[in-house]
């Protein structure tokens, strides 16, 4: 499982830095499988970054709380 979840993410990071690249017809030719894989890896980068934005609002809500100016 180990071995998926590196190929996983390394899609993944992939995914993060890539720049939209005009594809003309896309549909035609398309590779089921690895469209599949390339949206997942689009999904879990959303997630990722939903979780970041949480985790620094959790940060930040602990900071107010402590100084109460």
């Amino acid at each position: 499982m180990r071995k998926q979840l590196q190929e996983f993410f390394t899609i993944c990071f992939a995914r993060l830095d890539q720049q939209e690249e005009p594809r003309g017809e896309r549909f035609r030719n398309i590779d089921l499988f690895e469209e599949i894989s390339q949206e997942l890896a689009d999904v879990a980068n959303y997630a990722f970054l939903q979780y970041v934005k949480i985790a620094e609002l959790k940060t930040k809500t602990k900071q107010l709380k402590r100084d109460p100016d």
